[in-house]
Order: structure tokens, then sequence, then C-alpha cells
């Protein structure tokens, strides 16, 4: 009986909370924040399966109490997958500061996606810059890892690839929009 009760303990997120992507973002990069949202949307990402605070819909539904306790429970699941938008915005950003070391203490899987206007040698902090990560002004490589990062989501959620060609469809208006930004 002791022998379940440890295991039941140790994997309670594994077993009782969905896995879940965390999108972590300064409110100041709301508009290419949402862009990249309706792209997961449109890879079959369901909206308990994503927190983004500036969403409406993904965010901290009202009267649940203090804003940063609901954070901490949203990271404390272990089922988490951390998607940084790092900018300068992020760096300015003490919430975005807390959110990044909490998924480092947590060593939650993790992306960092530099918006545009970041550069590779501004990333600091619990962020590892010899990690890999991607730069979505970097119109040569961006496409390839998009492609990887969705199939990273998909995995983790469990969800079913919509194909190929609709996902071509759907990252290319994603990222002629966030071009049309930039």
């Amino acid at each position: 009986m002791g022998n379940i009760i440890k295991y039941m303990y140790d994997h309670f997120d594994e077993i009782y909370k969905i896995p879940k992507i965390f999108i972590s973002h300064a409110t100041a990069d709301k508009p290419i924040v949402e862009k990249f949202v309706t792209l997961l949307e449109q890879i079959g990402v369901k909206q308990d399966q994503l927190f983004c605070s500036s969403v409406a819909g993904y965010g901290i539904p009202q009267g649940s109490g203090d804003l940063y306790d609901f954070i901490r429970n949203e990271m404390s699941n272990d089922n988490l997958f951390v998607i940084m938008m790092l900018s300068k915005n992020y760096y300015n950003s003490p919430a975005c500061l807390n959110e990044m070391g909490a998924a480092w203490i947590k060593q939650s899987a993790y992306q960092s996606v530099l918006l545009p206007g970041f550069q590779y040698s501004e990333i600091k902090g619990a962020v590892n810059p010899r990690d890999i990560s991607f730069c979505l002004s970097d119109k040569e490589n961006r496409n390839y890892a998009l492609t990887e990062l969705k199939n990273r989501i998909i995995t983790h959620l469990g969800v079913n690839d919509n194909g190929q060609s609709l996902w071509e469809r759907f990252r290319d208006k994603f990222v002629a929009e966030i071009d049309s930004i930039s």
C-alpha cells in the first residue's frame, strides 16, 4: 500500500493533470502572441490545453483570486511545456522573469522563441543561451523551426496532426502576419 501511495504522489501530475502549454510573454508583445495562439488553435490545441494570460479565453478567469497564485498553480503542473516569447519587453517584466525562473527551477520542458528585434546575444537569466531557440525574423530558418515546434507540441499534448499541407498554409499565414508587424 505504501508503494502505491508513493507512486500516486510521485506521478500525480502525469496521471491527473492534462499536459498543457504555458506561453510566457510580455503583455506589450500581445499582437504577436495573439497570432501565435491562433496558429496553435489551428493545429488543434484546445482551450484547456493552453495558458496565455493576455489572450481572451486562455488567461485567468474572473473571480480566480490572486493573479500570482493562479500563475503559480499553472506553473506547478509537471506536464507543462513552456514557450518563452523573448523580447526586450520580456526582460523588462518582473512577471516574465519570475515565470522563466519557475520553469528553470521545475526543469520544465521549454522552447525559447525570439521575437523580431531581439537578438540571441541578448538572452540572459535562467534560459540557457546555448539551448536551441529560434528567431521569428530569421526568414531562412523559421519555417523549419516552427515545424519542429509544432511537432513537439502535438507530441506533448497528444493531439492529432492536421497534415503537412494544412500546417504549411497556417504557418505561412502566421509568418506573413509577423513580417507585416515587424
